[in-house]
């Protein structure tokens, strides 16, 4: 029994360790879609301490465009429907504490917690790499089109 609780703990103080030092954010929400895990991560990328935003609801973060579709996918999934983006990488679009919209990629699960279903995420802000992408996509294009104009 006593080595069964150590087991626990040393778990427990592995588990906790790793989410407040992750760069990601790492969110938890229950089946009301509150915020009930808030990593270091996640107040660096949105901008709330964990006092400002844990309790709150997750539609504080996703931009409104995008609400309406969250909570039907939360209802779908509590009600035993189809998972589209549990245990898939997502790439979407969050809203940070001054209202600024930013790319991110999304890993979601599910888990069964004391009252009943969570979801727990990990986020990345991909900004740089979209931005990368973009300019990546701007320069081949002017290639392409002095490419064409050195041919005529």
């Amino acid at each position: 029994m006593k080595r069964t609780k150590e087991e626990m703990r040393a778990s427990e103080n592995q588990f906790r360790s790793i989410i407040a030092t992750a760069s990601d954010a790492i969110i938890s929400a229950n089946a009301k879609g509150l915020i009930i895990l808030w990593n270091k991560g996640a107040q660096t990328i949105f901008g709330y301490t964990e006092a400002e935003i844990k309790g709150k609801p997750l539609e504080s973060i996703i931009p409104k465009k995008y609400r309406d579709a969250h909570k039907k996918g939360v209802k779908r999934v509590l009600s035993g429907g189809e998972r589209h983006a549990i245990g898939q990488v997502v790439e979407l679009e969050g809203q940070r504490k001054n209202g600024e919209i930013f790319p991110l990629e999304l890993s979601l699960s599910t888990w069964e917690g004391k009252d009943g279903q969570n979801f727990s995420g990990i986020i990345r802000d991909i900004t740089e790499r979209k931005q990368t992408e973009e300019a990546l996509k701007k320069a081949n294009e002017r290639m392409k089109s002095e490419l064409v104009i050195k041919q005529i």
